[in-house]
């Protein structure tokens, strides 16, 4: 191309193909070496070993030029099942003529090493399922990640009679947390201690869950009505849907560890896998 339109490769050009045919060379003879011929058979010995490895663990699924039966389908071949159906969550129900009582409680798991004297959680879940007035709105910040997965998850592995009485008697949750969010759009922080600090003007322990409880019921009172919390409000059947279905995600993201280690999927794509299939 260079001739014909009377132009010069250029020095740049001409060295850098020069480094390229000796470079071909070098290969084309060490090819040829007892060392190198040695290393591409002991390369292809891995490779069978290695295929062969995985034909016996993961089945005949796994073998060269597998083909499907006459009806598409292959006695080692499961099917993938459908995502789970999502459901919406349902904000509690309550009658016109009840009068909803709000209880503001809050749950604290840092105890910074003090050894605090505790009861049987049965006798402390009884207590609290019957010391709210019938037919209550538990509320809490930051309830919904935390305080009511943590309440509920305390009280699966007892007895089924607990969850029972505390839906009985119990309307459900409400979480403040995207109520304020909408309340007061384009804040740096939606910490209670953030808004507490900002609309009370105040400051408190916020590892103290008497504290939390106090300043929650004052921010609630600043300018939240009960419709907004009934608005923000789940059910503990919710809940139980969410510990499942991580529960669930958890257990399918062990079968993800083998792409995970040989790098072929992120941790990240691997749970957002395992999440759509729980």
């Amino acid at each position: 191309v260079n001739e014909n339109h009377g132009l010069s490769p250029g020095k740049v050009t001409i060295t850098k193909t020069i480094k390229i045919d000796e470079k071909a060379k070098r290969d084309a003879e060490n090819k040829k070496l007892p060392a190198m011929k040695r290393k591409r058979k002991n390369k292809k010995s891995d490779s069978f070993v290695n295929t062969v490895t995985k034909e016996t663990k993961e089945g005949i699924t796994y073998q060269s030029q597998v083909t499907m039966g006459p009806d598409g389908d292959h006695a080692d071949i499961e099917t993938i099942p459908d995502p789970s159906d999502l459901e919406l969550p349902k904000t509690v129900v309550i009658d016109n003529n009840e009068e909803l009582s709000v209880v503001v409680f809050d749950i604290e798991t840092t105890g910074f090493g003090q050894q605090l004297k505790t009861e049987p959680k049965e006798n402390v879940f009884n207590s609290f399922i019957d010391w709210p007035p019938k037919n209550a709105l538990l509320v809490a910040h930051n309830c919904k990640q935390f305080d009511a997965k943590i309440l509920v998850s305390q009280m699966q592995p007892l007895a089924s009679t607990f969850l029972e009485n505390l839906k009985d008697h119990m309307l459900g949750f409400s979480d403040t947390l995207p109520l304020f969010r909408v309340k007061f759009p384009k804040r740096k922080s939606y910490s209670q201690s953030s808004l507490a600090k900002d609309i009370l003007k105040t400051t408190y322990n916020a590892h103290n869950a008497l504290d939390d409880v106090k300043i929650l019921k004052q921010l609630i009172e600043v300018d939240i009505t009960k419709e907004q919390l009934i608005e923000n409000s789940f059910e503990v059947n919710e809940i139980e849907r969410q510990l499942h279905m991580f529960n669930a995600k958890k257990h399918l993201l062990v079968s993800y560890n083998g792409v995970i280690r040989e790098k072929v999927m992120s941790k990240a794509l691997c749970d957002r896998s395992s999440r759509k299939w729980a």
